[in-house]
């Protein structure tokens, strides 16, 4: 999974037509860190038999989303 302030692009068993609307929670299983998001589907590509690349475009960024995407970054052990 990919995400940023505007979108999110990640794998799903489903296709979805672009345009279709779609809400869902995004959540860090270590920490239980969640953002609501809602957005717009604007590319569903099939990526194998039953999997499809879906590109979301976030309709508002969603509240919290920092914090999870801090969370997912990888930490950086080199010193400064």
């Amino acid at each position: 999974m990919e995400c940023c302030d505007r979108g999110m692009c990640f794998p799903s068993r489903w296709q979805f037509d672009p345009g279709t609307t779609l809400a869902m929670t995004l959540e860090i299983c270590d920490t239980g860190e969640r953002a609501r998001a809602e957005g717009v589907v604007v590319a569903c590509e099939r990526v194998g038999e039953r999997l499809w690349a879906v590109t979301l475009l976030f309709l508002e960024a969603p509240q919290g989303l920092s914090k999870i995407r801090i969370a997912e970054a990888p930490l950086d052990t080199r010193s400064a």
